[in-house]
């Protein structure tokens, strides 16, 4: 039998669903509002992908799917929680959500190495002071209303923060010490860039172009073969 299944429309799908699925896939059924407790028996599912069910509001919360590696929850526009159903997730694609504040416990997401959040746009509050050891790559890049720079993990290689409402990079962007892209494109409220790029020896790209309000950065040490990008600004 299938290890993979892609269901139709429907508003109630549990029953069908066999308890050795690998892969789940919902796309585009606007009737779904939830999914039922009983989603926690897939206990071999690595893959949950729900795709633009502009219904659904929320998830299951205490249980452990302890197979589930990858969980998309792209587009869901209703969805306000951030979701609590697995601590093994590597990959967790969450753009488009309505979700306002990533929690204080994804620190447990000890594996997480790559979080998509682009285009929340009612995403306002980060975690501070948290270290994701693994999070390779962050996406957060559209949300308008995130002003606070992220302090969530010193391990990030590839940051997008394009079209935030950042005002500031600040000083201690050198501890993201493995940072090799940092986008930054279209923030029309950032002001000051501090860069001790003599501590960034990965960083490649830096990308600050239509940031209009820039009116200064400090590039101190910026080393030959890094792209930048960067409006008409007084660059130190």
């Amino acid at each position: 039998s299938s290890k993979r299944k892609t269901l139709p429309p429907m508003t109630s799908f549990m029953p069908i669903v066999s308890s050795s699925l690998t892969t789940l896939e919902l796309f585009n059924i606007p009737s779904l509002v939830w999914l039922p407790f009983s989603v926690q028996n897939l206990n071999k599912l690595e893959k949950l992908k729900i795709w633009y069910c502009m219904g659904l509001e929320s998830l299951p919360t205490g249980i452990n799917l302890k197979s589930l590696d990858t969980l998309s929850l792209v587009g869901c526009s209703r969805l306000k929680n951030f979701p609590d159903i697995s601590t093994n997730i590597s990959e967790l694609h969450l753009d488009k959500t309505g979700i306002v504040e990533v929690p204080w416990w994804i620190e447990k997401l000890s594996r997480l190495k790559w979080l998509d959040m682009s285009e929340c746009i009612n995403l306002e509050i980060l975690p501070t002071r948290i270290n994701l050891q693994s999070l390779s790559i962050l996406d957060l890049s559209g949300c308008l209303r995130l002003r606070s720079f992220p302090d969530i993990s010193t391990n990030i290689s590839r940051l997008d923060l394009s079209r935030t409402g950042i005002e500031e990079v600040p000083w201690w962007i050198e501890k993201l010490s493995h940072l090799y892209s940092l986008e930054m494109n279209g923030c029309n409220n950032l002001q000051r860039v501090f860069l001790n790029i003599f501590k960034l020896k990965h960083l490649q790209r830096v990308n600050f172009s239509h940031c209009w309000a820039l009116v200064g950065a400090d590039l101190t040490g910026l080393p030959i073969g890094v792209y930048t990008y960067f409006p008409k600004a007084n660059i130190n």
